[in-house]
Parts: structure tokens; C-alpha cells; sequence
């Protein structure tokens, strides 16, 4: 279910569908959405990921604290993010705790690719690829069965010469953090126990997410 009281696009998706198979009497609208009406939507991810059997999925998290500090800190792009999930249960005016949101992420991916076990599922923290770069690169690679060799992981160790490293073409800008965006490179630190560390006094934390979170190893 949903944390807050909005309507997912999805949801918006199969009502224009109903609608539509109101006014021409064609039930396939309908039938097109079913698990959407259905409270079912788990299982087009399941199609998904029967369709592609070989598929990796690498769930790369983040500090909560951290997380929402740096949406905070990106402007307008941030508040657009954090406003979209803002309305609860007892109307616009009310702010939930934002790092609810993190956990509703990571808990619905984890409920997902889990059962996937861990040939095709890995999760690893966003400071470990700062702080343990070399290291994290070759356990990644030897994950995906692919060469780690000297030259391999210094190519990964330069960002900046993707395709991607930068704010991209008219009508398609961004995709990606904003301050690697205008200036790419790679970022490391050597704070490795600080950044695993949550800021309690920084803001509110439930104890569901704490737990949460400390079941992905932050402290």
C-alpha cells in the first residue's frame, strides 16, 4: 500500500482505462489493467523479470540521513522530488517525515529481488563506493563474471570520460546527481565509519527504518 495518500501514475493509467471502457463498451480496457484494479501490480515486475531470466540487478543504497540532507542541498530539483510526497492521509498541510520515503524504496526493492538470490542480486552501499572504490569495482566485476584486471578498473576509476558524464542533449537533460553532472569526476573518501554513521539529531527516524537501516550495515 501506499504511504501517502496520492494516486500512483499507474493507478491513473487503469481509471482513464476504465473510463474508456464505459463510454465504448469494450472490456479490454478493462482487462488490460487487471492486476492494477486488483491491487496486484507485483506481478507485471514479476513478468519482467521472468522475460529476462539471465537479468543482474545491483541495489546501491545510501545513508537515510544523508540521503535526504543531499536532496535538500539540490535546489529546486530536490524540493520537486521531496513536494511529491509531502499530502498524507490528513491532508497538504501535514509533512511526513521524508525519510520514510527512502525506506518505502528499499524495502519494496529488497521484497523484490531478494528471492533472486545472490547470483543475480547484490546490494552495496553507495559510501562503500567511495571509500573502497578499488575493492568494490573488482568484487562487482568478478560478481558479473568479468575481467578485473589493472587497466579495467582504472578506466572505472574515470566517470568523467562516459557518455553520460554530463547534463546531456536539449529535452533530455539530467538523469543523475546534479553537482556530478556539472563537474564529473570521481569523489572518494577516506571516512568510511563516518558516513555509515546516522545523524539521529539531525532528524526524526522511526524505529522500522532504523532497523532498517541497520540491517544494511549503517551504525
Amino acid at each position: 500500500s501506499r504511504i501517502f495518500n496520492t494516486i500512483g501514475d499507474i493507478d491513473t493509467y487503469a481509471l482513464v482505462a476504465s473510463k474508456f471502457a464505459e463510454l465504448t463498451g469494450d472490456q479490454r480496457f478493462n482487462d488490460y489493467w487487471k492486476f492494477v484494479r486488483e491491487g496486484n501490480t507485483e506481478a507485471y515486475l514479476q513478468r519482467i523479470l521472468r522475460a529476462c531470466p539471465d537479468a543482474r540487478f545491483i541495489h546501491m543504497t545510501r545513508n537515510p540521513v544523508a540521503w535526504v540532507q543531499s536532496m535538500g542541498k539540490w535546489g529546486a530539483v530536490g524540493q520537486t522530488v521531496m513536494s511529491m510526497y509531502r499530502e498524507t492521509d490528513v491532508g497538504p498541510a501535514a509533512m511526513q517525515d521524508p525519510v520514510a520515503l527512502w525506506h518505502v524504496v528499499h524495502d519494496g526493492l529488497e521484497s523484490m529481488l531478494r528471492p533472486l538470490g545472490p547470483d543475480r542480486y547484490i546490494r552495496i552501499a553507495g559510501e562503500e563506493a567511495v571509500s573502497n572504490t578499488h575493492s568494490l569495482l573488482a568484487r562487482l566485476l568478478d560478481w558479473m563474471g568479468l575481467a578485473h584486471d589493472a587497466a579495467t578498473l582504472e578506466a572505472m576509476h574515470h566517470p568523467e570520460n562516459s557518455v553520460f558524464a554530463g547534463w546531456g542533449p536539449p529535452g533530455a537533460r539530467g538523469g543523475n546527481n546534479p553537482d556530478f553532472l556539472s563537474s564529473p569526476a570521481l569523489r572518494t573518501r577516506n571516512d568510511h565509519a563516518a558516513l555509515m554513521r546516522i545523524d539521529r539529531a539531525a532528524m526524526p527516524i522511526s524505529a522500522a527504518v532504523l532497523a532498517h537501516a541497520q540491517a544494511m550495515g549503517y551504525t
